[in-house]
């Protein structure tokens, strides 16, 4: 979410809170994604990673009470408006109409904004003039992952204004990645993740949705292709004869 928010329901944690609960993940991973890929309850990549934790309340599962409950808190209980931009990429388009209508059943009204690729950096991200963003974060371990996310410099955290040297929880975050990343046992290193993780959820800066992935047909053989990114669902297309050059 834009780090100069210019929604004030968005500055509220607990309203980004409320968002979280209120959305169905199995159900947009259902559907919108015909369950090629599974919902995700943690920052990570889930597939394939013992460092995964599941931050989520009740593992992810929709919880339209808490939801209601949440904006309640914050001053919310009829809704609000807010407006988000996704790039207009395949499938993407059905995941934020089921998303639109999951947030719609606990009062907030979503104004959907698809856009080009190509148009999503310079007139939303670089302007700041964005409220909230579907989007991924791809990286080879969950340490670079979640710093892209929290760690001060980090790309996403440049973005949504997570990972400032001025900010305690986000010195706190970028220590905790730090200590993570010296530290060769692995209970450790997840037991740093798991703390760095309940931050990152009381903050709800990124809401968590599904693990990404990319789908082709392939005649190779089981065993033999591997993804290029740890938890990235990435096969090659083979063609067995080639396709002729003209």
């Amino acid at each position: 979410m834009n780090p100069e928010q210019p929604n004030a329901a968005l500055k509220d944690p607990r309203v980004r809170r409320a968002i979280s609960a209120a959305v169905d993940r199995a159900q947009i991973m259902a559907i919108a994604f015909g369950g090629l890929a599974k919902p995700n309850c943690g920052m990570q990549f889930n597939v394939n990673n013992p460092l995964y934790v599941c931050s989520l309340p009740k593992k992810g599962a929709r919880d339209v009470a808490l939801a209601k409950k949440l904006l309640a808190e914050a001053g919310y209980s009829n809704g609000f408006k807010m407006k988000l931009v996704y790039p207009n990429r395949v499938l993407w388009p059905d995941a934020n109409a089921i998303i639109k209508q999951n947030l719609l059943d606990v009062g907030i009204d979503v104004t959907l904004l698809p856009e080009p690729d190509a148009n999503i950096s310079p007139n939303y991200i670089l302007k700041k003039n964005w409220e909230i963003m579907w989007f991924g974060n791809n990286a080879p371990t969950p340490i670079l992952q979640l710093s892209n996310w929290f760690a001060i410099g980090g790309l996403w955290a440049l973005n949504v204004g997570t990972g400032l040297a001025t900010v305690p929880d986000d010195v706190k975050m970028n220590k905790l990645l730090d200590d993570a990343a010296s530290t060769k046992a692995l209970n450790a290193r997840k037991k740093l993740l798991t703390e760095l993780e309940a931050i990152a959820y009381q903050s709800s800066h990124f809401i968590p949705i599904g693990t990404r992935y990319r789908l082709s047909g392939t005649r190779i053989g089981d065993g033999i292709a591997r993804p290029p990114i740890p938890g990235d669902l990435y096969f090659h297309i083979g063609m067995n004869p080639s396709l002729p050059k003209k």
